[in-house]
């Protein structure tokens, strides 16, 4: 389940970052966030063992929160929903009480 969320996450910010009707900036978030990881200059440094990378996860985490937070809802949720099979077919309620009561139902 976790990783079946994980590719649909991964994927919907794919499709924001490409999508043209979200704002430039917005779109930028993730690639500028991900320069931060990269590069060598860093609030905390690397050295230090475990307070070295939180400021990257920080960093990580705010870029996907302007990305998801600030594009545009309609664009969202467009491309949140999933495809689902849709299968025709005739559906029928049958009512025994209200069968009863009128016969010409039948």
């Amino acid at each position: 389940m976790f990783l079946f969320r994980l590719i649909n996450s991964i994927s919907l910010i794919w499709k924001l970052m490409t999508d043209k009707r979200v704002p430039f900036i917005i779109r930028m978030a993730i690639p500028l966030a991900l320069i931060y990881v990269i590069s060598p200059v860093d609030f905390l440094p690397d050295l230090i063992p475990f307070a070295g990378r939180i400021d990257d996860l920080v960093a990580l985490a705010i870029g996907l929160m302007v990305l998801l937070k600030l594009a545009p809802k309609k664009v969202v949720n467009e491309h949140k929903e999933t495809k689902k099979t849709v299968i025709d077919g005739k559906f029928r309620e049958e009512d025994d009480k209200k069968s009863d009561k009128n016969p010409e139902s039948k």
